[in-house]
């Protein structure tokens, strides 16, 4: 429940947008008696399935408020735009107007308003892949090395008095 599934659902319904929805979970019965005809469920599918949905879809919605959040930057890396709660750690990973954009409360009618005006062809696949690559494993994995390396010199610039 906490991914908020059924707001992209009810959403997508109200309008007539089709929604693809991936995975599966305790709440699958549940969505499937709220969902409309343009909503497909695809339960859980592999990597290669995964990758081919995200190279297929207009955009991504991400209803989820996560600290993180892995979705947004699969669909950024695959050149797609998101639309996500303005919540968690997709407002440190969607830039606004640039790879995606924001709606403002977890509620139904806030996602129905913001799909309304959302317009997926405005968005730059190359700029959203861009994004993507700046929290790749190789750019995280050196970040970390580059703090690492720079601890022992901050802790002993504290030590050394300045008389020494």
């Amino acid at each position: 429940p906490y991914k908020r599934v059924e707001v992209a659902v009810k959403a997508c319904t109200r309008l007539g947008l089709s929604l693809s929805v991936i995975g599966r979970g305790p709440e699958m019965g549940r969505l499937r008696n709220v969902a409309g005809p343009t909503v497909r469920f695809h339960g859980e599918v592999d990597d290669s399935s995964l990758e081919e949905a995200y190279r297929n879809c207009q955009a991504v919605i991400f209803p989820s408020d996560e600290d993180f959040g892995l979705v947004p930057l699969e669909a950024m890396a695959s050149g797609r735009p998101v639309l996500a709660l303005n919540a968690g750690g997709a407002r440190e990973t969607v830039l606004q107007g640039v790879t995606g954009d924001f709606y403002g409360d977890a509620g139904v009618d806030s996602l129905v308003n913001a799909l309304d005006h959302f317009r997926p062809s405005d968005y730059d696949p190359s700029e959203c892949r861009h994004r993507a690559e700046q929290f790749s494993a190789d750019r995280v994995r050196c970040g970390i090395v580059a703090v690492i390396e720079l601890a022992p010199a901050r802790a002993t610039e504290g030590l050394i008095r300045k008389s020494d």
